[in-house]
């Protein structure tokens, strides 16, 4: 088997962005073998997805909850009608605008995608990612990946491919190393039911650039049809770090405490423990990575700045808080208080 063939090999699986290589992760995909690859957004853990073994070793590689769908990954949108039978107009749309990108739109389900893909659901998650090393892949591969994050459930999604190999090491058939990705948090991930747009997941596409093209409000979904989404976990994104939303001035620090905070001049004496981001961009991007950082440290207790709740810091500002439920964290008010402990 692939797993036990290629797998075993572990770190020495480290493929580069050559065609080369890429040739290589398209042949493990076509053979039924699991890839670490690059999207824009995260690396995502990627099998065909038709084929039910390899969908299912993600799982338990991931230690993934059965009832969380997966992403389909697409090169073209032409292979969008192979999944789904009915591509409605505002799909059409949405695709147009931000195709490749970080949009994942939810829509009806040929029967030919495996349950174990969609959880059951009738519904199946596809993007197309905007990362050449992802598309190429797909593309050689001549298949449609199914991929999550590459990353240990519940845990902080890897923006690199070194931190893919901290996460999964020898779990997975190959690593493919397309640098940082540029984004650093997931997509957006939008139903379109009934001539409904719900918004399952705040991420890489402001729900203000998608209401801007559809032409009418998207509904945030809280309850309901959230399950068919993926990543809609209450607590999820987190690191082993205490995280702590906050709003305002940056609280004081304590022994093995740190904070990362937006640009300004009044954090900067302090710098040591303050991880310094310099826009809401940057944020989003290096999030993870930070999360990352604070474990390799020790801090046990991480301070985060939340952005404004408006495009991409909405996304932010999701990320944080579910993080911050993972250890039952709580965000500071603006009143100060917790800065006078």
């Amino acid at each position: 088997m692939i797993g036990a063939a290629v797998g075993s090999r572990g770190r020495d699986r480290i493929l580069s962005s050559r065609e080369s290589d890429l040739e290589v992760a398209a042949g493990v995909l076509r053979q039924g073998g699991l890839v670490a690859f690059p999207t824009e957004t995260v690396y995502g853990i990627g099998a065909d997805c038709f084929n039910i073994a390899a969908v299912e070793r993600i799982f338990r590689i991931k230690g993934r909850p059965a009832n969380n769908p997966l992403i389909v990954h697409i090169d073209a949108v032409e292979r969008l009608e192979a999944l789904v039978p009915n591509v409605p107009e505002a799909a059409e749309k949405l695709a147009e605008a931000f195709w490749p990108g970080p949009l994942t739109l939810v829509l009806e389900k040929r029967s030919e995608i495996p349950d174990v893909v969609t959880a059951g659901y009738p519904t199946v998650g596809v993007r197309i990612p905007d990362h050449p090393v992802a598309r190429t892949i797909i593309e050689k591969a001549d298949l449609p990946v199914a991929a999550p994050s590459a990353n240990r459930s519940g845990r902080t999604s890897p923006t690199t491919a070194g931190a893919v190999l901290e996460e999964l090491g020898s779990e997975v058939d190959a690593v493919v190393d397309g640098g940082e990705c540029r984004v650093g948090i997931e997509s957006t991930v939008l139903g379109l039911f009934d001539r409904e747009a719900v918004l399952f997941r705040p991420g890489g596409i402001g729900i203000e650039d998608i209401e801007a093209i559809l032409g009418f409000p998207v509904r945030i979904e809280d309850s309901g049809r959230q399950r068919e989404s993926p990543g809609t976990s209450e607590a999820h994104y987190a690191p082993e770090a205490n995280v702590i939303p906050f709003e305002g001035e940056c609280p004081v620090l304590r022994e093995n405490e740190a904070a990362i905070c937006l640009s300004s001049s009044s954090h900067r004496e302090r710098k040591e423990r303050i991880f310094i981001v310099e826009s809401v961009d940057d944020l989003a991007r290096r999030l993870y990575a930070l999360f990352r950082e604070a474990d390799r440290r020790g801090i046990r207790r991480l301070f985060v700045e939340l952005p404004p709740e408006k495009e991409l810091g909405r996304a932010v500002r999701d990320r944080v808080i579910r993080a911050s439920r993972a250890k039952r964290g709580s965000c500071v008010k603006r009143s100060g208080a917790e800065r006078k402990r």
